[in-house]
């Protein structure tokens, strides 16, 4: 009985060290792919403080040009030489973080960290990051639809959830042990044993070596070159000053432990995958929105520019008209792998990427959102 407890116990835990491995695998994706999207951000952000420095440089021209009408003062050309040192100095540090960026990349993926590589820019539609958002909005579009498929999600991510598969194996080696230990108390111990010996040399090769050893006329008996014994023991132990019930005792407390333990664990995976759930509906809302804030801003610092090269603006209203066009441009390029970031983290809480998932695999997906849908009478 010890035997076999100790064998179906050591099943479960090389199920829980490959449910490890996968939890490993899948964080190793998630940081690679944050880390691929990081990039991106930080190579948008540099191109757009560079064209951000290319315009203080233009309004520096209109200072000049102003000051030579005698419609500007010095102060004004200053201010804007100025304003391109900090526009070079948040350039430089633009591009330190995007080097930053793709040394993390090459760490990630085990690479040389200085090797340079291509990047390719992402889309909203990009079928190598995830399944087109659109085929998703009929289910998410309102509010019973959103909550139907936060709970679909929270659902496929207990079931997928690695986590919880190894708390799951180790109850059930527990369990195992629990059994061993009820039935300790009346199941012998049965232990057979069986040897064999043989010799490198025969006997009577061994017993001539041996009688030379001992002199002319020595004799010694022969050895015989096979020896052999088998044994069989029995044993029940009737008292053991109640070990056996305290260890019971202990590996059923254990058991409640691991219960206890694996509640909590499933409200985390569970709150995860609903919290990304609602981070990835927000990032996809915000992608117009801050187009539409970028578009507008911009707008008004075409606007705004014209008024200061005719004088009629004066210059602090132009800086920060800048300032506000540079900030919604930011805010609407990274938008798109803000979205994909959490569109990441949302994959990981349901233990699947479509990263490396085929295209069959991902339309499995999507007809489990609709046999779901249809079973909870929802038609989108």
């Amino acid at each position: 009985e010890q035997v076999r407890a100790s064998y179906s116990v050591e099943q479960r835990l090389q199920e829980s060290r490959e449910l490890e491995r996968s939890q490993l695998r899948l964080d190793i994706i998630l940081e690679a792919a944050q880390a691929y999207l990081n990039v991106l951000r930080t190579k948008t952000v540099e191109q757009i403080r560079r064209q951000n420095l290319e315009l203080t440089r233009r309004n520096l021209e209109r200072a000049r040009v102003r000051f030579e009408l005698g419609a500007a003062s010095p102060g004004e050309v200053y201010r804007w030489q100025s304003e391109i040192a900090n526009n070079r100095r948040n350039l430089i540090t633009a591009s330190a973080v995007r080097n930053q960026a793709e040394i993390e990349v090459n760490r990630a993926l085990n690479r040389p960290l200085e090797e340079p590589f291509a990047t390719l820019e992402a889309a909203i539609d990009d079928p190598t990051l995830a399944i087109n958002y659109e085929t998703f909005r009929p289910y998410v579009d309102n509010q019973q639809g959103f909550q139907l498929f936060r709970r679909f999600i929270a659902l496929r991510a207990i079931a997928a959830s690695p986590e919880i598969g190894q708390v799951d194996r180790a109850m059930a080696a527990q369990e195992r042990l629990l059994l061993a230990a009820k039935r300790a108390l009346f199941v012998p111990v049965v232990a057979a044993r069986a040897e064999v010996e043989t010799f490198r040399n025969s006997g009577a090769d061994i017993s001539d070596q041996l009688g030379e050893a001992l002199g002319e006329g020595g004799e010694f008996p022969t050895i015989d070159r096979l020896n052999w014994s088998i044994g069989l023991q029995a044993s029940l132990p009737l008292f053991q000053g109640g070990a056996l019930r305290s260890r019971r005792s202990q590996a059923r407390i254990k058991l409640d432990e691991l219960t206890l333990n694996r509640e909590a664990l499933r409200q985390r995976v569970e709150q995860r995958a609903r919290a990304a759930m609602h981070a990835a509906l927000a990032s996809w809302a915000g992608i117009d929105l801050a187009r539409q804030a970028a578009a507008a801003a911009k707008s008004n610092l075409e606007l705004v520019a014209d008024g200061y090269s005719e004088g009629v603006v004066d210059i602090v209203t132009l800086l920060d008209a800048q300032r506000q066009a540079l900030n919604a441009e930011l805010t609407a390029a990274t938008a798109n792998y803000d979205f994909f970031s959490d569109m990441m983290a949302m994959q990981r809480a349901t233990g699947r990427f479509d990263l490396v998932r085929s295209d069959e695999e991902r339309l499995q997906f999507l007809e489990s959102v609709r046999n779901f849908f249809a079973e909870e009478g929802y038609e989108p």
